[in-house]
């Protein structure tokens, strides 16, 4: 049977508890800082190295943004995975989303050698770039 809305916010309601809640916030904040400072450093790494590939590549800076989007959905996609990446059903997951997202920017018109020169900054969690053509 499906819930309808109301019974779906009704259990919502009935489980949340503001003093719970900030317990379990209380708890791991200092965990979570530390944790968003590394990954926050991983990802600036990353878009400098991307940023070093689109000046490599000429691509003028306004058009930037379209590059790190990409470089941001593979990192993302790695975390995601990071660890799990030994189960085939999940690494072919992560791939196949790596590679649904280099259709959709190569889609949207960005330079293909770039999208491959960029998924190699995340090859060892992924494999190879798919083929340009």
């Amino acid at each position: 049977m499906v819930k309808t809305g109301t019974e779906r916010s009704d259990k919502y309601g009935a489980k949340f508890d503001a003093t719970v809640v900030q317990a379990r916030y209380t708890a791991t904040a200092e965990m979570a800082k530390a944790k968003q400072v590394a990954m926050q450093q991983a990802l600036a790494q990353k878009n400098g190295n991307v940023r070093a590939i689109l000046n490599e590549a000429g691509v003028f800076p306004i058009v930037t943004i379209q590059y790190q989007a990409f470089s941001n959905k593979l990192f993302g996609i790695c975390n995601r995975f990071a660890g799990l990446m030994t189960t085939p059903s999940l690494s072919n997951t992560a791939i196949a989303q790596a590679n649904a997202e280099y259709v959709k920017w190569k889609a949207y018109g960005s330079t293909a050698a770039v999208l491959q020169d960029i998924w190699a900054l995340y090859s060892d969690m992924i494999g190879s770039a798919p083929s340009p053509l």
